[in-house]
């Protein structure tokens, strides 16, 4: 404990103030105590007990202070990823928000290692707040899943970006034909398993031709590139004929 007694001064100080806490493992967003082994039953063990505070910091000496948002300890956290930490602009799109709604009231920020910004507020008792917003890729994983539940099949193996519009909500929809984010989308389908196929019959771009309009084919990234290639020319096929409007 004398290694991070500035930890766990910490730690007393914001138990002082009815705070829960838990001891969390350097660089991580978990506890060293799970509920199932807290005597109490509480999430991540914690509590804002000086002696179990004490015995927390002597179990786990590098221990960090790890703090309940919510209900557990009457705050919230406003959060704006980065593209550097997270591959989107949260803080660009809180700005837009600002510009729209006017600026959050001064309070309480930090920083993190990849730029997030954090505001703190206090916790409103008659207004129910989200615990975080769905992000692009989950809700294109998510409109792979629900096309490919329509159809009785696992996820498809190669799909195009007017597929995963047609299979979308507004929501997503709208980002996804926002030509601004037109950038990430090859990043946001990677990271649902997913890589652009280039066409070997084109050179210029490696677009393929579908309907009279040039798109991209994205396939599952662990098929073999023979595999990826071969999915991407089934699609083409099974693509009926449409009007160009009907497509990006």
């Amino acid at each position: 404990m004398k290694n991070n007694i500035s930890v766990f001064t910490a730690a007393l100080s914001y138990a002082e103030k009815g705070w829960m806490l838990f001891p969390a493992p350097p660089g991580s967003k978990k506890s060293h105590v799970s509920k199932k082994y807290d005597p109490n039953e509480r999430n991540w063990g914690m509590t804002n007990d000086p002696e179990q505070i004490k015995q927390y910091w002597q179990d786990f000496p590098a221990a960090n202070v790890g703090l309940p948002t919510g209900s557990e300890n009457g705050f919230w956290v406003c959060e704006a990823d980065t593209i550097k930490g997270h591959g989107v602009d949260g803080i660009g799109s809180l700005r837009a928000l600002e510009e729209k709604h006017g600026p959050l009231p001064p309070t309480l920020m930090a920083e993190s290692p990849s730029g997030s910004l954090h505001h703190y507020f206090k916790l409103p008792n008659d207004v129910g707040i989200a615990q975080r917003v769905q992000r692009p890729q989950e809700k294109i994983n998510h409109a792979l899943v629900f096309g490919s539940q329509k159809q009785g099949t696992g996820n498809p193996r190669a799909t195009t970006l007017s597929q995963i519009i047609e299979k979308s909500g507004p929501s997503l929809g709208g980002w996804l034909r926002d030509r601004r984010n037109r950038r990430q989308i090859p990043f946001r389908f990677e990271q649902c398993g997913y890589v652009a196929v280039r066409n070997p019959a084109e050179k210029r771009d490696g677009s393929w031709k579908i309907a009279g309009v040039r798109q991209v084919i994205y396939a599952q990234r662990d098929l073999s590139l023979r595999d990826q290639l071969a999915a991407a020319m089934d699609l083409m096929r099974q693509q009926p004929r449409r009007k160009q409007e009907d497509l990006l």
